[in-house]
């Protein structure tokens, strides 16, 4: 579950103008993707993989946290760091409902174990933020939001960020 955002350009531009995939929407700057149980007070995932090889993760090492989401992770029962318990969350209030299309309620900073979204960026960190000011955003369904109205989403519904793919095509 996630949804792709683009540059809102006038027109799309060439590949060399921009780093990653021009479309019809414009030039991707990455990807939001439903990432699972968060702990917004101590600011980590609650995600882990154990040892052996599941998911992408094709290694003997046992991971938690950032490096296990995404990756065929199961969840600890409560925050490994405050204890705190996971809350239930429906489709209209879940990040995972916000990928279905069934949460429409602006982003807002969460407290305790609730959902969470990650960013996989496609863009170096030092262009993202010039640039998604200077053109706007649209999203893969041709929603369109300010720069400045899309950072501040990034900032209250998706505290997971990937930079690993800045720079490659992905979807």
């Amino acid at each position: 579950m996630s949804c792709n955002f683009y540059l809102r350009l006038p027109e799309p531009r060439p590949v060399e103008d921009f780093p990653g995939e021009t479309t019809l929407q414009g030039q991707h700057i990455g990807k939001r993707s439903s990432a699972g149980p968060y702990c917004w007070d101590c600011g980590i995932t609650i995600a882990w993989r154990a040892n052996g090889p599941r998911g992408w993760l094709d290694d003997s090492r046992e991971r938690w946290g950032q490096d296990a989401v995404h990756g065929g992770a199961q969840n600890f029962l409560t925050c490994p760091l405050c204890d705190g318990m996971p809350m239930s969350e429906d489709l209209s209030r879940s990040s995972s409902g916000r990928e279905l299309g069934h949460n429409h309620e602006p982003p807002a900073r969460k407290t305790g174990v609730r959902s969470a979204s990650s960013f996989g960026f496609a863009w170096y960190p030092q262009d993202f933020r010039a640039q998604v000011l200077k053109h706007g955003v649209v999203d893969e369904y041709g929603d369109e939001m300010t720069g400045a109205a899309f950072l501040e989403h990034l900032a209250k519904d998706c505290p997971i960020r990937f930079w690993g793919l800045v720079g490659q095509t992905f979807s």
